[in-house]
């Protein structure tokens, strides 16, 4: 049985609604909304966050700080490897001092925590923030340092083998949609993916019929009666043939009459 490389996790009016909550999340945590400072992650992120602004906007009145933070140059993994695997940097656009500011974080997914971890580095070196929150649209799991999100669009579990696609009209395609696919050289494990995430029934083998589990018990039932039988049969036969061959008689009940007294 074959089943599609992908499967769609989030449509666009999903996606439409999870922003709004973000946003609402975002108010109830800043009542200063002129203090908030949004900082999308290059690249997916960096849409998103300009989503959120123009829905604070609207809902406040008031326009909310804007910058993009690029991390290339602040993973972990920057300077390891060859220098055929050095990390393409992008631009930082954040043109703020960010002291005192109640920074928001936003990014598309959060996977293992190290991108995120970057970006708080790259954030404090435009000032110290009052604080630092964390918008994440899908949070897939999975984590390996200790970073949790403050808003969540959807939590989605997912494993090792899978990637998690967001695709946004900003980039280029015709809607928007969250997708979850396999990785290269992991297509073994495309059928539990789907099953996990609701796509196909599991399959669940039948029960056997009440009659036919009758009919064996009936069978062996007669099966080892007539073994017994046969057994009884086989004692009785041996224990005539080992009378024959000792010549033992059985015991005959005596007939003589007891002898009269002379006188």
């Amino acid at each position: 049985m074959r089943y599609e490389e992908q499967i769609v996790v989030m449509r666009a009016v999903e996606i439409r609604r999870a922003l709004d909550r973000i946003a609402s999340e975002i108010l109830e945590k800043n009542t200063d909304i002129q203090n908030v400072y949004l900082v999308g992650i290059r690249t997916g992120g960096a849409h998103l966050a300009e989503r959120l602004r123009r829905r604070l906007t609207k809902s406040e009145g008031e326009v909310p700080g804007f910058g993009i933070v690029d991390i290339g140059l602040y993973r972990d993994d920057v300077f390891s490897g060859s220098d055929s695997s050095l990390p393409v940097v992008g631009t930082t656009e954040i043109h703020d001092d960010l002291t005192g500011k109640d920074v928001v974080l936003v990014d598309d997914v959060i996977f293992t925590g190290r991108t995120i971890r970057a970006a708080m580095d790259a954030v404090i070196d435009f000032g110290r923030p009052g604080r630092i929150e964390l918008a994440v649209l899908i949070d897939r799991g999975l984590r390996e340092f200790p970073i949790h999100p403050d808003s969540v669009g959807r939590i989605i579990p997912t494993n090792r083998d899978e990637r998690v696609v967001v695709e946004l009209t900003e980039e280029g395609f015709e809607e928007d949609c969250v997708l979850i696919t396999p990785k290269a050289g992991h297509n073994d494990s495309e059928e539990p993916m789907l099953a996990a995430h609701g796509q196909i029934e599991t399959e669940v083998p039948p029960e056997p019929k009440p009659a036919k589990k009758a009919k064996k018990s009936s069978a062996k039932a007669k099966t080892a009666t007539k073994k017994s039988t046969q057994s009884s049969k086989a004692t009785s036969s041996k224990t005539k043939k080992t009378t024959q061959k000792t010549g033992a008689k059985p015991a005959r009940k005596s007939t003589k009459k007891p002898a009269k007294a002379v006188n």
